[in-house]
């Protein structure tokens, strides 16, 4: 039973407001404060308070909220609806400050949340020092400081909207596509009906109706299709070239090479440099390989966002710049290396290796990727990775994707680094430290070994049916990255 905060009417699992006052039962978020940082000791609201302002944006944003404004409730009943106001909310938002840290019933509220397995966000509004009795189990929850309240909440209003996508908006602004392509139809969801944008390049028009059905759409399927048989110890490749350096990207499943790639590719198109996949990288019966190089630059500025992350394995892309090759880049099925249950590496990695080109990896990880258990895994393989295969002689580049899932992009491409820096470091245990510079000289002007990039592919518009629709990130993000590969 869920019992109303408003009536205290007992009602059935599973409905959203109550039966009885049409009150909301189901929360987006949950606040945990002290009211001493609400009111004053008579009761009136304090100026400027910083939960007011955390309510009102809510409100603007349309993010439903639990929130205890009137204190009227005592013992038994309080805890009772607590604990269910907890229970049917998505998020636990903690308002630390010393009031708070103070305070038996916060603290009772967090091990609640804990239990209950919820995000939990801590939205500092001083330095105090977290309740004892809670110290240890959310001491490395990542928290939002609030020196500056505007950036605090934009910070704030952006991890709940990675814990509640918000589906219901979608970006309204242009994107491009490819002048290969002779026409376009895409469909957007507009509250209740589906807009169907019909972009003709023939006569430069952007005309949209009203449809109830969804039409045909560019079928990158077929080439997915066309994959499935990818075997990694079957293939053998050829690099002609045996002096430009060569990019390695590694990462997980999901993890976002391909579109880092296709965003990376789009980028480099814009400013004169040429994108081509190298034909004779492998057989010319892998008629596989070959279809890939047919649709390359369709899947490269196609609308749409690759539909497989298995879509480029094993491609060697050539970056020239009038007629020069400035990088060579792989996507090797780096997933096939982080398999947790196998200890072995695509054969072609070896391959690869004895080529006496420069090497530069590039390891991708992601911001609230899987559980604890899986990232500590994934940092062992990475430790794997760097004992056995990367040398001395190798750049390392760590990426972190999806930036634009976690509360430090800041604006448009500002980014709060350190941020980012500490919150991989709690995520990813050791990882770092795997790249510790030993270096007695230069360990003092480079600590690690690596590089730390911030990335985003772009955002991506979901469907009821076919591809999701592809809109790239700024520029700025693949001018950093592009910026690292090729520093001396």
């Amino acid at each position: 039973m869920v019992r109303c905060s408003r009536c205290g009417w007992d009602n059935p699992q599973g409905i959203r407001r109550c039966e009885k006052c049409n009150a909301p039962l189901m929360f987006d978020v949950f606040i945990s404060y002290s009211r001493k940082d609400y009111v004053d000791n008579a009761g009136n609201v304090l100026p400027n308070n910083m939960l007011s302002k955390i309510r009102d944006s809510f409100k603007a944003n349309g993010i439903s909220y639990w929130f205890d404004e009137e204190g009227i409730y005592s013992g038994d009943e309080f805890a009772s609806v607590l604990t269910n106001a907890i229970r049917n909310s998505r998020i636990f938002l903690f308002i630390s400050s010393v009031n708070s840290n103070q305070s038996k019933w916060t603290s009772n509220e967090i091990s609640t949340a804990l239990e209950f397995k919820k995000p939990i966000i801590p939205l500092r509004l001083d330095k105090s020092p977290y309740n004892d009795s809670v110290m240890m189990k959310i001491v490395s929850f990542d928290y939002i400081e609030c020196k500056d309240e505007e950036k605090a909440m934009s910070k704030l209003l952006r991890a709940i909207r990675h814990h509640i996508p918000d589906n219901k908006q979608i970006d309204s602004r242009l994107f491009e596509i490819p002048q290969s392509v002779k026409g376009a139809t895409v469909i957007m969801d507009i509250g209740d009906k589906k807009v169907e944008h019909i972009m003709s390049f023939e006569s430069s028009s952007l005309k949209h109706k009203t449809s109830d059905s969804i039409i045909n759409h560019i079928h990158l399927e077929e080439i997915v299709d066309s994959c499935d048989c990818f075997r990694p110890n079957d293939i053998s490749i050829c690099v002609a070239d045996r002096k430009t350096p060569i990019v390695l990207l590694i990462g997980p499943a999901g993890v976002g090479k391909t579109m880092t790639l296709v965003r990376l590719a789009r980028y480099l198109s814009e400013i004169g440099y040429s994108v081509c996949p190298d034909r004779t990288f492998r057989s010319v019966s892998d008629q596989g390989y070959n279809k890939l190089c047919d649709s390359f630059q369709d899947l490269i500025n196609g609308a749409y966002a690759a539909p497989g992350t298995r879509l480029l394995d094993c491609l060697l892309v050539k970056i020239l710049k009038e007629g020069r090759n400035i990088l060579q880049i792989v996507d090797f099925a780096g997933e096939v290396f982080m398999d947790f249950d196998s200890n072995m590496a695509p054969s072609y990695l070896y391959q690869l290796l004895n080529l006496d080109n420069p090497i530069i990896w590039v390891i991708m990880i992601e911001p609230y990727w899987a559980d604890m258990n899986s990232r500590r895994g994934y940092v062992e393989k990475i430790r794997e990775l760097k004992r056995q295969y990367i040398s001395s002689k190798d750049k390392t580049i760590i990426i972190v994707n999806k930036i634009d899932k976690t509360p430090f992009l800041e604006s448009k491409s500002i980014i709060d680094r350190k941020g980012v820096f500490n919150h991989i470091r709690m995520e990813y245990p050791e990882l770092m430290e795997i790249f510790l510079n030993v270096s007695p000289f230069f360990k003092f002007f480079k600590p690690y070994d690596c590089t730390l990039v911030p990335f985003m592919s772009g955002r991506y518009t979901s469907r009821d049916d076919g591809p999701l629709l592809y809109v790239p990130s700024s520029k700025e993000f693949p001018q950093t990255l592009w910026n690292e590969l090729i520093k001396k």
